[in-house]
């Protein structure tokens, strides 16, 4: 006789772990580092949605199959902005990198890096420039 499936899950709903992500549709499911609002498929975020991080820190955006997928926009805890696209969670494709104190990317990334783009300080002077993924002028 197998008992050992029903004492894990008795234990699961004894335990006020039996909250899972909603499988379809719209719905909130609080996560260990914040909290996510939006479309699910499949128990995944995955559509439209808002991830808010216990650190202040924002997400707004397309989902697809649990991560940052699309069009969004990336807000840190400390005031950074990130407004672009994303594949897995890391910007790709066309975006905006604006740092707290002024500074903004303009251009294209890959894989999270910098790849074809200038960089700006605060009153828009070009301080760097990016080709193929390599910084060519300070």
């Amino acid at each position: 006789m197998k008992r050992w499936p029903w004492i894990c899950f008795l234990c699961f709903l004894l335990w006020g772990c039996s909250e899972l992500p909603p499988q379809s549709g719209q719905g909130t499911y609080n996560y260990d580092n914040g909290t996510y609002a939006g479309e699910f498929k499949d128990g995944m975020p995955h559509g439209q949605g808002t991830f808010t991080q216990d650190d202040g820190a924002l997400y707004v955006g397309e989902w697809k199959e649990g991560k940052k997928h699309g069009l969004g926009t990336l807000t840190g805890a400390n005031g950074d902005k990130y407004v672009g696209n994303l594949k897995d969670s890391k910007p790709h494709g066309r975006g905006t990198y604006r740092w707290a104190n002024g500074n903004k990317y303009v251009g294209e990334y890959t894989d999270g890096n910098a790849w074809q783009g200038t960089k700006y300080d605060g009153n828009g002077k070009v301080i760097a420039t990016w080709i193929g993924g390599v910084e060519t002028f300070k």
